[in-house]
């Protein structure tokens, strides 16, 4: 969706002009989230000391300099957690399917929504992904295995920018001299086994609290994820607020 709107309209304008602009878009993400905090049902002075965390927050910082996208995945995340809390069970499952289309990180929460039974939500999330994808992969020569081969762990990333667990533990295991094959084994199984066991304690409760579950996927992200950077980790903000 970032490439079909803001991409082809930032694509027109010079270089830093676009740049600027989608900061000053970013910067209205982030002060739309701070509005979305003082929406909590807490007393004043927590809301205050949670928007002074958001804004001494070093990857949002990351996250300007290098202009990525990653704030607007924040904001519909953080629209999900304030929606279930007034109830608005339309308008959570929107804001989740729109957070999907924008940046398909979130689509490992799926779960979540399996678990609560919304299949319709699921449904057009499906249907609106084939669709706004499909076009792309049908016109352009190899994208659609270029896509496929980014699941495929083409390279660990390790270094002083990449900060989830693969990283760590190629570090570490790097240290032991051990293959880089038998290295990819491990974590491909680690990936495996966590979002196994986080799969389970979704799915087979009776009930669950969506904050606590979704705080949890949010981890399991960082937790799997081969290209974990810096400034992914403004996600990690809405659920360290509610929590």
């Amino acid at each position: 969706v970032y490439a079909y709107t803001f991409g082809v309209l930032l694509n027109a304008l010079p270089p830093w002009a676009s740049y600027w602009s989608w900061i000053l878009i970013v910067e209205l993400m982030f002060m739309i989230n701070i509005l979305i905090v003082f929406q909590y049902p807490i007393s004043l002075v927590r809301k205050s000391i949670i928007a002074a965390m958001w804004m001494a927050f070093s990857p949002y910082y990351i996250e300007l300099h290098i202009g990525q996208q990653s704030m607007v995945t924040v904001t519909l995340l953080h629209l999900v957690i304030l929606m279930e809390l007034k109830s608005r069970i339309g308008l959570r499952d929107t804001s989740y399917v729109l957070s999907v289309l924008w940046k398909i990180n979130t689509v490992l929460f799926v779960p979540l929504w399996v678990k609560l039974k919304r299949t319709k939500t699921i449904f057009i999330l499906v249907f609106l992904s084939i669709v706004l994808s499909a076009p792309y992969f049908l016109l352009v020569d190899g994208s659609f295995p270029e896509f496929v081969s980014y699941f495929k762990h083409k390279f660990i990333a390790v270094g002083p920018n990449s900060l989830g667990f693969w990283a760590l533990a190629a570090n570490i295991l790097q240290d032991f001299q051990l293959p880089q094959n038998v290295i990819k084994s491990f974590l491909s199984s680690w990936s495996l086994l966590i979002l196994t066991i986080t799969s389970l304690a979704t799915l087979l409760p009776r009930r669950i609290d969506f904050k606590t579950a979704l705080a949890a996927w949010i981890s399991v992200y960082f937790l799997t994820y081969q290209y974990v950077w810096e400034h992914h980790y403004v996600m990690i903000l809405p659920v360290i607020s509610i929590l």
